[in-house]
């Protein structure tokens, strides 16, 4: 019988340079005798915390793969769970431990019920650095909120109330089945991660010359943090279709000029705010602390990271020439060429080359699209040079493009 580990996370404690790590080493731990499979998700496994999860809940993962119907997400699950299981057993017999990680286990599966379609380890890190690194992380993915940490929390919220997570998962695999971990420097194996997850799996040796991944995650700057935030309230990903088609690339130029100009790590969040959130969970803190780490003080209580008062973002006109360099530029890819090809555009009696014409403005950003028009365009002038010759260059484009999966 073959052991399986199950890294839930938290997020943002250093999920993702483990993810890369058993990624990066899949090879190498596969002669070792260790699996990690690629059907639950080539890095992080959410297909399989997506799985699990309660069929009425939608999340951006949900969206992204367009499973927000019953039917489309029960078809998915039917796929998802052939191709799992084919994997599982296309093993070998050598293979004798397998590793899952995601931090969606931790974040989306709310109920026993939905832990019980899967040895668990788990990084806990403080409830107000878990709350703001997540800001940082929703600002890059195009969310926004009004502000830094989530407002009107509970001390029973099933995100950041620890001693709650651990005994729910405690409740289906037992609690000698759970290894929970501070994501503390000072508290891990060596004061490193890496060897901290070596040390705390018990399936991976040290000595088997595994690479390192770099650091996989940065939070982004106050200021950037700030401008982000203001720019995704207007650009939302999700309120676009297909999400994200203009606005990820807007958002990438903003996040790369604005770090490289105004760099750092500094939270605008006052010492008194981050407190009173840490606060909430003193008590179940002190619960976890007293049963599962037999000690009083759970996390390190210093806050000297946070300024005694945050001060707002102040608009520099160096931030305004960022914002209308990014703009200009991307006025001149995408809207000046468009505009141009749309003039071009041949509407009179032949439709052989309207449907040329009309193939050209979209061959960059719908080459989907754009083959099907100039398909019909060779219908209609099959001797046509430049039809024949810019169907086999969107051809070449159509092949490089990654393949999607049905649902």
């Amino acid at each position: 019988m073959r052991r399986a580990t199950v890294h839930i996370g938290i997020e943002k404690t250093g999920t993702t340079t483990i993810q890369e790590f058993l990624h990066i080493n899949r090879e190498r731990l596969a002669k070792h005798g260790v699996g990690y499979l690629k059907s639950p998700g080539l890095k992080n496994n959410r297909n399989l915390a997506t799985y699990c999860m309660r069929s009425d809940f939608i999340d951006d993962h949900i969206n992204d793969l367009g499973i927000t119907s019953s039917e489309s997400r029960r078809k998915w699950k039917e796929n998802f769970r052939s191709e799992f299981y084919l994997e599982m057993e296309s093993l070998g017999d050598d293979i004798s431990d397998v590793i899952f990680s995601s931090e969606h286990f931790h974040s989306r599966l709310h109920t026993e019920e939905e832990v019980r379609h899967l040895l668990i380890l788990v990084y806990l890190r403080r409830q107000d650095l878990v709350a703001t690194s997540l800001f940082s992380t929703l600002c890059k993915s195009g969310g926004s909120s009004d502000g830094i940490l989530p407002s009107q929390i509970t001390p029973d919220d099933y995100y950041y109330n620890y001693f709650n997570l651990l005994e729910k998962w405690a409740a289906v695999f037992g609690e000698s089945n759970i290894i929970p971990r501070i994501f503390e420097k000072e508290k891990l194996f060596q004061e490193d991660l890496i060897q901290d997850f070596i040390q705390s799996c018990g399936r991976i040796q040290p000595d088997w010359d595994l690479v390192r991944p770099g650091n996989q995650n940065t939070s982004l700057s106050s200021i950037t943090q700030d401008i982000i935030n203001r720019f995704n309230r207007h650009f939302p990903k999700y309120a676009e279709s297909p999400p994200g088609i203009f606005s990820d690339e807007i958002r990438s130029r903003l996040i790369e000029e604005l770090e490289s100009r105004f760099p750092g790590n500094r939270v605008n969040l006052s010492r008194k705010e981050a407190i009173d959130f840490y606060q909430v969970f003193a008590e179940s803190n002190r619960l976890l602390a007293q049963k599962w780490f037999h000690t009083t003080t759970l996390f390190s209580e210093d806050f000297s990271q946070y300024p005694e008062k945050c001060d707002p973002t102040s608009i520099s006109l160096e931030i305004l020439d960022i914002l209308f360099k990014i703009f200009a530029d991307f006025h001149k890819k995408h809207l000046l060429p468009l505009r141009t090809s749309i003039e071009r555009i041949n509407f009179q009696e032949d439709p052989g080359a309207t449907f040329r014409d009309i193939a050209l403005v979209f061959e960059n950003t719908h080459p989907q699209a754009a083959h099907f028009l100039m398909t019909e365009a060779l219908k209609h002038r099959p001797h046509g040079p430049v039809i024949k010759q810019k169907l086999r260059e969107i051809e070449e484009k159509l092949k490089s493009l990654p393949v999607e999966k049905t649902p």
